[in-house]
């Protein structure tokens, strides 16, 4: 291709990834990628057949970057880790679009996230394998690839198109080396590292009150106030309000948030549109009122049960939380990438409570040093969402099921099991 063709194809890949990131693959079109690249329909159909062959174009064409260096050490293997960290973060703006796509469902970033992921978790294991024994080297891999997809995943949620700058940071680099750290037998601990506004970490605002220690409240944007619950709660019937919001949730796993209209979440709950506008003014509002399940409640401590006995039950309720609010924690993802403010308000503030909940957990049953804590509790919040989102992505509608699985919560143990250095029972099979 000679080089003014090679030029104008650049800039038609680089107009779809600003609009794929403004618009959504689904809401953009061929015309207005043409117009912000400058090229007419027949010369941008002279280089791509229709929009998912730029899509694909975008997805294929980087040079990915998966990190290669010799391994003869845990030192090796731990920053092979970092490294892959890294490497993500040199094309920040088409991660985003790939996790956002192909946790929408998108087949064609499906598949390219399914088959990345893979070879990075492949690329880990065969690391590990070369300084560990077999038992030990699967264990190794599965907590260093879930805390690594897991900081990759949150970075990027709570950054969104800053991703770079916030997560390249030697505050950032240290804190994660210091997770990484918990994984790795033999690695010097690292001194404990105040992160980066990545959780509120000492402490989570109640609602409607001021942030603590002059930090910035990760939803001081828009956080849900029990004010607002409760005005939710006394506007109608309940059983009316929680109808509402489960055929929301149905309407929001099948469509997207942004395909659902307040109309359709009427009819399917068989109401008028003025009947369903007395409960929730907007689409933004139910998305709000999502958060208010018990499953998220009972991660704040909020529900009143008892806390889990034991490691095994911490991961079941887990798992049962995850797959109970599958569509939620999804739409919230997506949502929080396309940059919505509620959702990501609302991501930030449910994965507050999460980290809180694990740090009293390990408080009241675990004897770690109180550094240790701290940075354990930091790694399980990130294992548990470098455990979901792949999951999601692969597994779709079917991800609840697999949430409930033996071999979700298996590996989901074992990966805790790690972070803690809890050694399993010996009567495990």
């Amino acid at each position: 291709m000679h080089a003014r063709g090679a030029a104008a194809r650049r800039r038609i890949l680089a107009a779809a990834l600003e609009l794929f990131l403004a618009e959504g693959f689904e809401a953009a079109t061929v015309r207005a990628i043409g117009e912000r690249a400058g090229v007419s329909d027949s010369a941008l159909y002279y280089y791509f057949e229709n929009k998912a062959s730029i899509l694909q174009a975008l997805l294929v064409e980087p040079q990915w970057p998966y990190p290669e260096r010799p391994i003869h050490s845990t030192a090796d293997l731990r920053q092979l880790a970092l490294d892959q960290f890294s490497a993500w973060l040199q094309n920040a703006p088409l991660v985003r679009l790939t996790v956002r796509e192909a946790l929408a469902g998108q087949p064609l970033a499906r598949e390219f996230s399914i088959r990345a992921t893979e070879m990075a978790e492949r690329r880990i294991c065969e690391a590990a394998a070369k300084v560990f024994p077999p038992t030990e080297a699967e264990a190794v891999c599965e907590a260093l690839d879930a805390v690594r997809f897991g900081a990759i995943a949150d970075a990027l949620l709570h950054a969104v198109d800053q991703l770079e700058a916030y997560a390249s940071t030697e505050e950032y680099r240290a804190w994660l080396a210091s997770l990484i750290d918990l994984i790795i037998p033999g690695s010097e601990p690292a001194a404990p590292v105040t992160p980066l506004r990545l959780f509120p970490r000492q402490h989570v605002d109640e609602p409607g009150a001021e942030p603590a220690s002059g930090r910035e409240s990760p939803t001081e944007e828009r956080r849900p106030t029990e004010l607002s619950v409760r005005q939710r709660r006394e506007r109608g019937n309940e059983r009316t309000r929680q109808r509402i919001l489960r055929a929301a949730a149905e309407l929001f796993a099948e469509r997207g948030f942004d395909a659902t209209s307040m109309k359709a979440v009427a009819a399917r709950v068989g109401l008028s549109d003025a009947a369903l506008y007395y409960y929730f003014r907007s689409k933004h509002e139910i998305l709000e009122a999502l958060w208010d399940i018990p499953e998220i409640r009972r991660f704040g401590g909020d529900d009143g049960a008892a806390p889990p006995l034991t490691l095994r039950e911490l991961v079941d309720a887990v798992a049962e939380t995850i797959a109970a609010q599958d569509t939620v924690l999804r739409l919230t993802a997506v949502r929080t990438l396309a940059g919505d403010r509620t959702a990501r308000s609302l991501r930030e503030y449910t994965l507050a409570r999460w980290r809180q909940f694990l740090l009293r957990w390990l408080e009241r049953r675990l004897e770690l040093p109180p550094g240790q804590r701290e940075r354990v509790a930091d790694a399980l919040t990130l294992a548990i969402l470098g455990s979901v989102y792949p999951a999601q992505i692969r597994y779709g509608t079917e991800s609840p099921a697999y949430f409930l699985s033996g071999e979700f919560r298996s590996r989901l143990l074992r990966i805790a099991e790690r972070l803690a250095r809890t050694p399993p029972p010996a009567d495990r099979g």
